[in-house]
């Protein structure tokens, strides 16, 4: 198809509206961005675009990595009245949270929330945070959430889970442990993405509270299927066990029993360890 154009173009012929459209799908199906925006361009100078035109080239410009133009383009779109929804604004807030522009993606974010009816969903949201999860941005984390509720827009488990992953870069444990009980509240089921990052909770001055709740986590959620992260997961939870509980065994006896129920093995060093801190009678008992 590109080719017959290239014939077209060669005896001076212009391409209609439709064909610009039609080339515009052509060239980015091949992978040839930069003619899909050439084409963009020709299209709109003959009529204004129809959506899946503009879809098209805000793809071409994410591919390219390539945020201003997807701006322009969302621009471009709510000039002419076409109608910019959430998935259009969503490519492009992807696209430049991808390439770390957040205080340009927060801006629009603002401006589609502002609009009425609001044109930002969950996943607007959703991109919105992992922004600040990659800055570890935890305040701001904290009052998208509660953008969202005043939109009347229901967090779902990226959303906290991004949230919590924000909270515990920015060395808040507590707002990460806060985000857990939310996530709780509204009924939604903690997997192995939970596990992985509020384990990481405990890697630096956790309290005995935070490592009871990581081991209650750790025994409703049994990821399965995934022995290494099991392992992992247990084994970090036990360390963090030691260091909160002082010198006493209880806390570590209770991790080190669910790990033999759940048939993860104990390392050589977690098992002196358990033998320096339980009676010599008890310890004989794990060796």
């Amino acid at each position: 198809a590109l080719s017959v154009y290239d014939r077209l173009a060669e005896d001076g012929l212009q391409p209609s509206a439709v064909t610009c459209s039609c080339l515009i799908s052509f060239a980015t199906e091949v992978g040839e961005y930069e003619r899909a925006v050439e084409f963009f361009e020709s299209l709109c100078k003959l009529a204004t675009p129809s959506i899946r035109a503009y879809m098209s080239v805000l793809r071409v410009h994410a591919k390219r990595q390539d945020f201003a133009s997807a701006v322009a383009v969302l621009r471009d779109m709510d000039r002419r009245q076409v109608g910019v929804d959430a998935l259009a604004l969503n490519v492009v807030l992807a696209t430049g949270v991808s390439l770390d522009q957040l205080d340009a993606v927060e801006q629009l974010v603002a401006e589609a929330s502002a609009k009425k009816p609001p044109i930002c969903d969950v996943v607007s949201y959703n991109t919105l945070l992992k922004g600040y999860a990659q800055r570890g941005r935890a305040d701001a984390a904290l009052k998208a959430i509660e953008q969202m509720h005043s939109l009347g827009l229901a967090p779902n488990a990226i959303t906290f889970h991004t949230a919590m992953d924000a909270a515990v870069r920015a060395g808040r444990n507590a707002d990460a442990w806060g985000l857990f009980a939310d996530f709780q509240s509204a009924g939604l089921v903690p997997d192995k993405f939970t596990c992985s990052i509020m384990v990481k909770t405990l890697s630096v001055g956790a309290t005995e509270a935070q490592v009871s709740s990581m081991l209650e986590l750790l025994a409703a959620v049994e990821p399965n299927g995934c022995a290494t992260l099991k392992t992992t997961l247990y084994h970090s939870t036990f360390e963090a066990a030691v260091a909160a509980h002082g010198g006493g065994a209880e806390l570590p006896a209770k991790v080190f029993a669910q790990m033999r129920r759940h048939k993860v093995k104990p390392t050589a060093a977690m098992q002196r360890a358990m033998v320096q801190l339980l009676p010599t009678g008890a310890a004989a008992a794990i060796r």
